[in-house]
C-alpha cells in the first residue's frame, strides 16, 4: 500500500508545485473579480460532473480483482463495458444539464451572455474527459505508478498553457480553455497506455447483458448506484460552496472563497491519494478472510493520518500568510483566515480518510451513503444561514463544522463494523 501510495504522493507533489505556478499566474492576471468568475464557471461545471458522475473505478477494484485472480476474462471485460457505458452515458447526460441549466447560471451570476456559451463549453469538456473506468483498470493491475504519470499531463498542460496565455493573450476565456484542453489531454494518453491492459480480454465473445452482469457481480448496480450518490454528496457540496458563497457575497468573495478553498484542497488530496492506495489493500484483506490485518490497517491508517494532520496545521499557521501572498498577490491577502479554517476542515478530512474505503470494502456502502448525505445537508444548510449572517467566514466554519461531523460520524459507523468483523 505504502509503495502505491508513495508513487502517487510523488505525483501529488510534482503537481502540487506545478498548480501554485499556474495559480499565480492565473490570479495574477485576472485579478480578484477576474479570477472569482473564473472559479464560478469551474465551479458550475465541476458542480455537474460530480452530481452525473459515477466512482465507478471502485467498483473495477471491487468486482475485478476476483475475475482478474481467477482469469475470467469475459466476465472482466463485460464488467468494463459496463463501467465505460456508466463513465460516457453520465457525461452525455451531464452535457444535457449544462444545455438546459447554464442560462440560468448566467442569469444568476450575472454573466455576459457570451460567458454562457463559454461555460457551456467548458462544462461539457469537464464532462466528456471521464477517465474513471480506466483509473480502475490501472488500479487493478497495481498500475500506480504509470497511472501517475499520465495524470502529470493535467498539471503540465495546465502550467504551459497558462505560461502560454500570460505572454499572448491572458484572458478568462483562454484560461478556461486550457483548463478544458488538461482535461481531455489526460483522458486521450489514459485510452492509448490503457490499450495493453484491455488486449486479450475478448472482448466479441463477452457480450453486455444485464442478467450475465448481475450474476458475475453481485450487488453492480447497487453500488454503481451508491458510489454515484456518494460522489454527489461528497464533492457537490463542496464545489458547490464556491458556488453559494458567489451567490450570496458576490463574485470578489468567491474568488478569495476559492483560493483558500484550493490551497486548503491541497491537503486534502494527500488523503484522497491515501484513500485510492488503502481501498484494494483493505478489499483484498477482507476478501481473503483476515480480520485482524484488516483492523490493524484501518486503525494505523487512521492514526498516521491524524499525526500528518497535526504537522500540516503548524504549517499552516507558520508559512499560510506568506504562502498566500506569494502564490496569489497582495489582492488576495484578506483570504488568509479563510485558509486557516479551510485548512483545518481539510486536515480533519484526512483523519477520516480510512473510513469510508473500510466501510466500501466489507461491503456497507449504504451507511457510508446515508453518513455523506445527512452530512452534506446539515453543510449546506449551515452555510447559507452563516454567509447570511458572517460572510465568507461563516461559509468556511461552516465546512469545517460538516467535516468535524463527517469524522465523528464516520468514526463511530467504521468502529461498530470492525467490532463485528
Amino acid at each position: 500500500m505504502f509503495v502505491n501510495l508513495a508513487w502517487l504522493l510523488s505525483g501529488r507533489g510534482v503537481a502540487a508545485v506545478l498548480s501554485l505556478v499556474y495559480l499565480g499566474i492565473v490570479t495574477r492576471m485576472l485579478g480578484p473579480a477576474g479570477f472569482g468568475t473564473f472559479a464560478l464557471i469551474l465551479g458550475v461545471a465541476q458542480t455537474i460532473a460530480a452530481f452525473v458522475s459515477f466512482q465507478v473505478w471502485q467498483v473495477v477494484v471491487r468486482y475485478g480483482m476476483g475475475h482478474l485472480r481467477e482469469g475470467r476474462h469475459a466476465a472482466l471485460a463485460r464488467l468494463l463495458k459496463a463501467c465505460f457505458a456508466l463513465d460516457y452515458g453520465a457525461a452525455a447526460f451531464g452535457c444535457l444539464i449544462a444545455a438546459i441549466g447554464m442560462p440560468f447560471a448566467a442569469d444568476a451570476f450575472g454573466w455576459a451572455p457570451e460567458l454562457h456559451w463559454q461555460a457551456l463549453g467548458v462544462a461539457c469538456g469537464i464532462l466528456l474527459s471521464a477517465r474513471s473506468a480506466l483509473l480502475g483498470l490501472f488500479r487493478l493491475h497495481d498500475r500506480f505508478a504509470q497511472a501517475t504519470a499520465i495524470d502529470l499531463v493535467v498539471p503540465v498542460v495546465r502550467l504551459v498553457g497558462t505560461g502560454v496565455a500570460a505572454l499572448v493573450a491572458p484572458t478568462l476565456t483562454v484560461f478556461l480553455y486550457v483548463w478544458v484542453a488538461s482535461e481531455l489531454l489526460a483522458s486521450v494518453t489514459y485510452w492509448v497506455k490503457a490499450r495493453p491492459l484491455l488486449h486479450g480480454l475478448g472482448w466479441r465473445d463477452a457480450p453486455l447483458r444485464s442478467g450475465l452482469l448481475r450474476e458475475e457481480n453481485p450487488g453492480f448496480w447497487r453500488m454503481a448506484l451508491v458510489t454515484n450518490a456518494s460522489q454527489t454528496f461528497a464533492l457537490a457540496s463542496r464545489q458547490g460552496a464556491v458556488l453559494l458563497v458567489g451567490l450570496v457575497a458576490g463574485t470578489l468573495a468567491a474568488g478569495r472563497f476559492r483560493v483558500a478553498h484550493q490551497l486548503g484542497q491541497a491537503l486534502a488530496k494527500v488523503g484522497q491519494m491515501l484513500s485510492r492506495a488503502l481501498f484494494p489493500e483493505l478489499v483484498r484483506a477482507h476478501a481473503t478472510i483476515e480480520p485482524h490485518a484488516f483492523r490493524r490497517l484501518v486503525l494505523r491508517t487512521a492514526g498516521a493520518s491524524a499525526l500528518a494532520g497535526v504537522v500540516i496545521v503548524l504549517l499552516l499557521l507558520v508559512i499560510g500568510r506568506p504562502a498566500l501572498a506569494l502564490i496569489a498577490g497582495p489582492g488576495f491577502a484578506a483570504a488568509y483566515p479563510l485558509l486557516v479554517i479551510l485548512g483545518a476542515a481539510a486536515v480533519v478530512d484526512l483523519v477520516a480518510v480510512a473510513f469510508e474505503p473500510a466501510l466500501y470494502a466489507v461491503g456497507r456502502e449504504n451507511v457510508a451513503l446515508t453518513i455523506q448525505a445527512s452530512v452534506a445537508v446539515t453543510m449546506v444548510c449551515l452555510m447559507l444561514l452563516l454567509l447570511h449572517l458572517y460572510g465568507t467566514i461563516g461559509g468556511a466554519v461552516a465546512m469545517l463544522c460538516g467535516s468535524l461531523l463527517n469524522v465523528c460520524v464516520m468514526g463511530l459507523a467504521v468502529s461498530r463494523t470492525l467490532r463485528r468483523h
